[in-house]
Parts: structure tokens; C-alpha cells; sequence
């Protein structure tokens, strides 16, 4: 007996028993080795990758720390050897900038701060200078209140002789 499914036609069939246990086990045998494979590989890739960014950024970013804390403890000639292209060797560089441009700040208002002592210093002198001359003035204007004083305490005496001296002549 024939029969025709979309145009194809069947002349039997034929129907077999087989047992899949064993492809089962094939198969859960081969995806539990896929599992390990692939836990190997992950760990194999995160290793790896653990390296390569302990090597190119935990080192460059100690760098960068060590040079923060020396820049902060005083010393503005600190420098970074950072070479690389990427964005930690740009931050290098930044910080480079950084610090020269702190050095010519600090240079700069250590400049302005001697320069202001010298003016301090020459206006302390030339007040110094006013005050010996206020000193004088003040001696002299001393000197000048005695001479009238004493020139007041002989006049009168001398007025006295004289009065008398023209009531004689006049007698």
C-alpha cells in the first residue's frame, strides 16, 4: 500500500527499537567535560587577566599614588616615568604638568613673599627714620619751651632793674 505526503510517496515503513541509554550517557558525558572545559578556560581567562591588570594598572596606579603623596609632602620636583599612550600614561603626563606648574606657583608667591619683605623693610627704615626725626623736632621744641622759660625768669628780674634804674636815673 502506497501513500503520498506533499508529493512525495511512501512505500513503508519500517520501524526499529533501539536503546539511547548509551547516547544519553554519550551525551551527559560530554556535557559535563563542556562545563569543566569552560570552567577551565574562565579561570584560565581571569588569571590571566589578573596579571595583565596587576602589571598595567595596579603598578602605574601605586605610581601615581607614591607621586601624590611625595608632591604633598613638599618635594615639587617629583616626576612620573610613565610612558605609555594609553589613559594612566595621559594621567602621567597630567600630573607631570601638574606638579611643574605648582613649582613655578610655589616659586612665585615665595618671590612675592620676598619682595614684600623688602618693602616691609623699607618701610619699617623710613618710619624709623620719621619717628628719629619727630624725636628731634620734639627735642627741640623742648629745648625752645626752656629757653623761653628761662629767657621769662631772667626778664623779670632784669625789668625790675631796669625800672629802677630809670627811677634813678630820673631822681
Amino acid at each position: 500500500m502506497s501513500r503520498t505526503f506533499t508529493g512525495v510517496e511512501i512505500l513503508g515503513v519500517l520501524d526499529i527499537q533501539m536503546s539511547l541509554a548509551s547516547v544519553d550517557a554519550q551525551i551527559g558525558e560530554q556535557r559535563r567535560s563542556l562545563i569543566y572545559s569552560s570552567l577551565f578556560i574562565t579561570l584560565l581567562t581571569a588569571f590571566f587577566s589578573g596579571i595583565f591588570i596587576w602589571m598595567m594598572v595596579h603598578t602605574r596606579v601605586k605610581e601615581l599614588i607614591k607621586g601624590v603623596k611625595t608632591i604633598s609632602s613638599g618635594n615639587l620636583d617629583y616626576t612620573l616615568n610613565i610612558k605609555s599612550k594609553d589613559e594612566l600614561g595621559e594621567l602621567g603626563q597630567d600630573f607631570n604638568e601638574m606638579s611643574t606648574n605648582l613649582k613655578k606657583a610655589y616659586n612665585e608667591i615665595k618671590d612675592w613673599n620676598e619682595t614684600l619683605n623688602l618693602k616691609i623693610q623699607e618701610k619699617s627704615n623710613h618710619l624709623k627714620e620719621i619717628y628719629e626725626q619727630i624725636v628731634q623736632i620734639e627735642k627741640i621744641a623742648s629745648l625752645g619751651k626752656l629757653s623761653a622759660t628761662v629767657a621769662h625768669e631772667i626778664n623779670n628780674p632784669l625789668e625790675g632793674i631796669l625800672t629802677y634804674s630809670k627811677l634813678i636815673t630820673k631822681k
